[in-house]
Formats: structure tokens, C-alpha cells, sequence
């Protein structure tokens, strides 16, 4: 049986953000996700995170609005793979399991 290697996804700044009807909720903090992807770009009342793939082409996008009351993730061909990275990465901040990238961080609102 052959393993697939687990994706990564590198962090985009100044792109418009992903915001398709297919999204993800996550009921997670606006802290934890700035600590765990570092500040939000922001457009009008929406923070955001764009992500690419390691070929190059455009993943998804992480958003919420200035409340932060939970996170969506939009993406043109959501699928797990995504949802699981954006998921493994909150939980490893979370949970200690890795230091969070960006502790002390803030988002501009």
C-alpha cells in the first residue's frame, strides 16, 4: 500500500481573498487562529488567510469577520485536505503540540 505524503500549504499575503459558497465552519477563537497563522489581511469588516499549494496554484482562503466568533474556509475545490490542514494546524497551536507561529500577534480591526 502506498502512503500519501500529507500536503503543506504556504501562507499568501496581499491576494484578494477565496470567498466561494463552499466553506468550512470551524468554531475556534480569532486568537488562536492569529496565533496560528499570524495577522489577518483585511478587507472592509473581513480578516483573512489566503493559503497556496506547494505546485503554486491558489489552495483556499481562512476568514471571519472583525468578531471573530468562528472561522470559515472557502476554497474552489474544498476537500479534506484542506479542512484537515486548517484543523491540525489550530489543534497543534492549541494543544501545545507545537509552539504557535505568531504568539503575541495581533490583528488590525
Amino acid at each position: 500500500m502506498q502512503r500519501t505524503r500529507a500536503r503543506e500549504f504556504a501562507r499568501l499575503i496581499d491576494g484578494h481573498p477565496v470567498l466561494l459558497p463552499k466553506h468550512a465552519e470551524i468554531f475556534e477563537s480569532l486568537g488562536l487562529a492569529v496565533e496560528s497563522f499570524g495577522p489577518a489581511e483585511k478587507a472592509g469588516r473581513l480578516l483573512y488567510w489566503n493559503f497556496q499549494r506547494q505546485d503554486g496554484r491558489r489552495g483556499f482562503t481562512v476568514h471571519t469577520d472583525v468578531r471573530g466568533d468562528s472561522l470559515f474556509v472557502s476554497s474552489d475545490r474544498l476537500g479534506a485536505e484542506f479542512y484537515g490542514w486548517v484543523l491540525d494546524a489550530l489543534a497543534a497551536a492549541s494543544n501545545g503540540d507545537r509552539p504557535p507561529a505568531f504568539v503575541g500577534a495581533v490583528s488590525e480591526s
